[in-house]
């Protein structure tokens, strides 16, 4: 069954598990990362993408995405797309059938111009490592306020993902402990469940699990906590 992605915005580092997501995308390898050229690719796909997904009859069931496939440097390996309810047949030439990746997912959301993202990543990415986990790919960011020629750059809101590479215990990062005083304090008392201070999560060992349900199973394995 497809997962759904909760829909509140991510605050520091949020981990959940992912199932995989069919997309229709446009690829292109070796792309310049340059202004013009990635607004061009983006302007050209999308043109096409949604008069297709009309024609071969499958619905968006999210937000437009650019999703890289190796880091990015002076140019970039990148799918721009959109997520849909399955695959279609026929498609037009230039546009293909891909996923969103299943696997341990680490997002978080950022409020601003698109000017801003790059430095958003670069933050998003050191506060991932300092959680104690370890980047894999693809990364992709997810533009869930699209622009309009009347709209605050700075309400516009993109959620920055990347795949993470799961650890022997299943990416519980053994030894991470979450920033919270007493969360330590308390563990340190009682080898049982302890109460976390969000209503309706709980702590084991340094694992945070969020109770969801069925559909999906969404946890925060040592949640970077802001707030």
């Amino acid at each position: 069954m497809t997962q759904e992605i909760p829909q509140d915005v991510f605050h520091g580092v949020v981990v959940f598990k992912a199932a995989e997501i069919p997309t229709v995308v446009a690829r292109r390898s070796g792309l310049p990362m340059t202004q013009e050229a990635m607004s061009e690719f983006y302007d050209s796909t999308y043109s096409a993408l949604f008069p297709a997904l009309t024609a071969a009859g499958v619905t968006p069931t999210g937000p437009a995405f650019g999703l890289h496939t190796r880091m990015p440097s002076e140019t970039v390996d990148i799918e721009a797309g959109i997520p849909v309810d399955g695959h279609p047949g026929d498609l037009p030439q230039g546009l293909l059938s891909s996923v969103l990746p299943a696997g341990t997912v680490a997002v978080t959301s950022y409020l601003g111009p698109y000017d801003g993202l790059g430095q958003a990543w670069g933050a998003f990415m050191e506060a991932v490592a300092a959680a104690g986990h370890t980047v894999a790919l693809p990364l992709w960011e997810s533009y869930v306020t699209m622009p309009s020629p009347d709209a605050d750059p700075t309400t516009l809101r993109t959620d920055l993902f990347v795949l993470l590479k799961v650890d022997s215990c299943g990416g519980c990062n053994t030894g991470f402990v979450v920033g919270v005083q007493q969360l330590r304090e308390d563990l340190s008392r009682s080898e049982e469940p302890v109460s976390f201070t969000r209503p309706g999560v709980e702590l084991i060992s340094d694992h945070v699990q969020i109770p969801s349900p069925p559909e999906r199973e969404v946890r925060a394995f040592g949640e970077v906590l802001t707030q």
